[in-house]
C-alpha cells in the first residue's frame, strides 16, 4: 500500500504506506513546535491534498530551524523540511535555497522520493 500527497490533482509524493503515516506524525509534531499547521487536507487515511498556500507557510516556518543555528533542532526539522520542499517544488512553488549543502540534501530526498 502507498501513501498519497496530491497537488493541484498531481501526485507529488507516493510513499509507502508507513513512510507516509511516520512523516505525517513528525510534520504535524513539528508544525505545534512553529505554530503553523502543514497545510494538510485529509481525504482518507492514507491520502492527503496539500493546501498549497498553508504548506508553503509551514515551509517557510521550517525553513528558519531548518538551516538555522541550533544544531539538534536543525536536524530534527530537516528529515521533515526537505520532502516538503521537494513536494511544494512539484507542484509549482519555487523555494529559494542558497546553502549548496542544503541543496544537495534537497536532492538526495527528491531522487528518493516516488511520484
Amino acid at each position: 500500500m502507498s501513501f498519497l500527497f496530491v497537488a493541484d490533482d498531481a501526485t507529488v509524493w507516493s510513499p509507502s504506506l508507513r513512510v507516509g503515516q511516520v512523516f505525517v506524525g513528525c510534520a504535524q509534531a513539528l508544525s505545534e513546535a512553529v505554530e503553523v499547521e502543514p497545510g494538510f487536507v485529509f481525504n482518507s487515511s492514507d491520502m492527503i491534498w496539500l493546501h498549497i498556500e498553508q504548506h508553503t507557510a509551514f515551509v517557510d516556518a521550517l525553513t528558519k530551524i531548518a538551516t538555522g543555528h541550533h544544531p539538534v533542532f536543525a536536524n530534527l526539522a530537516r528529515p521533515v523540511w526537505a520532502p516538503c520542499v521537494v513536494m511544494l517544488r512539484r507542484a509549482g512553488a519555487t523555494i529559494d535555497v542558497a546553502d549548496s549543502d542544503i541543496l544537495k540534501l534537497i536532492e538526495t530526498y527528491a531522487a528518493s522520493m516516488p511520484q
